[in-house]
């Protein structure tokens, strides 16, 4: 998961930055903190596959429960 945010002023707002980079397991792997950065990190097929296995909420999904989305 990636989490964008602008960072600095503009227009008269403050924008506090906090851009960070996630795993699968939901550990962090970059962080810009309040400043403009840009943000590496790598994540392996295994942890996404290996997170999937643990945390399998979306084997669990009911689409058939779902609204129409063209209503």
């Amino acid at each position: 998961m990636a989490y964008a945010n602008h960072s600095g002023h503009e227009d008269g707002c403050d924008f506090l930055g906090g851009s960070v980079v996630a795993g699968p397991d939901g550990s962090l792997l970059a962080a810009a903190g309040d400043g403009a950065a840009l943000l590496f990190a790598e994540i392996s097929t295994e942890s996404v596959k290996t997170a999937r296995e643990q945390v399998p909420y979306l084997r669990e999904r009911r689409p058939e429960l779902y609204r129409e989305w063209d209503s």
